[in-house]
């Protein structure tokens, strides 16, 4: 049977179960107010790392940060969102997507739901 990575038992497991103990650290010192469970949990990387360590492919992981300036023109066009991150999608395999300040963006519900009812995600 296969061993787990530090990585993959993140995904399952309590982020303190983890033996890398410098991604931690690091993480401590970017943010020493919040437990390591919480900081995980909001924190992307995080899941990108969980998912590449569960044989996602690079391409079927979207992540779009909607607090950058290069994305502010989908802030009030929630199609023109849609859009956008609907060009990300190649085939009809499972893709995963992290919306960052996704609230930005006006009537982002509708963008989420639409996402929801469309091609696997």
């Amino acid at each position: 049977m296969r061993q787990k990575s530090s990585v993959e038992s993140l995904c399952t497991k309590y982020p303190e179960s983890v033996t890398d103990k410098g991604f931690w650290q690091a993480k401590k010192m970017a943010s020493p107010k919040l437990s390591p469970a919480f900081d995980a949990a909001v924190n992307p990387t995080f899941w990108i790392l969980c998912l590449r360590a569960l044989g996602v492919l690079e391409h079927h992981i979207i992540k779009v940060k909607f607090d950058r300036i290069a994305n502010k023109n989908y802030h009030h066009n929630p199609e023109l969102t849609d859009q956008y991150i609907r060009s990300f999608l190649k085939d009809k395999t499972t893709y995963y997507i992290l919306l960052d300040e996704i609230q930005l963006v006006d009537n982002f519900e509708f963008v989420v739901n639409s996402l929801l009812y469309g091609k696997k995600f």
